[in-house]
C-alpha cells in the first residue's frame, strides 16, 4: 500500500512538471535580441552563424524556411514553389499554381489576385496573408 501511494505521488508530480513545461513552450521570448528584418546569416568555416544587425558585410538576410522560422514573411512575388510549400496549408500543387499565376501576370498586386488562383480559398488566403507579403519583385534572377 505504501509503495503504491508513493508511486502515485511520483506519477502525479511528473505529470504536473510535464504540464507546466508544456504550457511554457514555445516561449514567446525571442532568442535573438533583434527583429527578423535585422537578422543576418554569415557563412563561416564551421557552418552558418546567425547575427543581429544590418551592417554585417559578410552576411545575408535569411530566406525561405529560415525566414519563416524567425517569424518573418516570404515575398509571394519572389518565393519559389519549394519555399511556398513551407507555408502552412500550401502543398506542392498550390505552390506550383501560385508560381504559374504569378508568372502569367508578372506579379501579384492585390490579395484579390491571389484569391483568384485555383485552390486558394478564404482559409488559405488568411494563411498566405499571415506568412507572406506582396512586395514588388526585385530585379535579378527570376525564380
Amino acid at each position: 500500500m505504501r509503495r503504491t501511494f508513493w508511486l502515485s505521488i511520483l506519477t502525479v508530480g511528473c505529470l504536473g512538471v510535464g504540464l507546466w513545461e508544456r504550457l511554457r513552450w514555445p516561449s514567446s521570448t525571442p532568442t535573438l535580441g533583434c527583429e527578423p528584418q535585422k537578422v543576418r546569416v554569415a557563412k563561416v568555416e564551421g557552418g552558418p552563424v546567425v547575427r543581429c544587425g544590418e551592417d554585417a558585410t559578410d552576411s545575408v538576410a535569411p530566406e525561405g524556411g529560415a525566414l519563416l522560422t524567425l517569424g518573418g514573411q516570404l515575398n509571394l512575388n519572389r518565393a519559389t514553389a519549394e519555399e511556398l510549400t513551407l507555408v502552412p496549408g500550401v502543398g506542392p500543387l498550390l505552390a506550383q499554381a501560385l508560381v504559374r499565376a504569378r508568372g502569367e501576370s508578372g506579379a501579384f498586386r492585390t490579395w484579390d489576385e491571389v484569391l483568384s488562383v485555383r485552390g486558394v480559398g478564404p482559409t488559405k488566403l488568411k494563411s498566405l496573408q499571415r506568412w507572406t507579403v506582396l512586395e514588388a519583385r526585385e530585379p535579378g534572377p527570376s525564380r
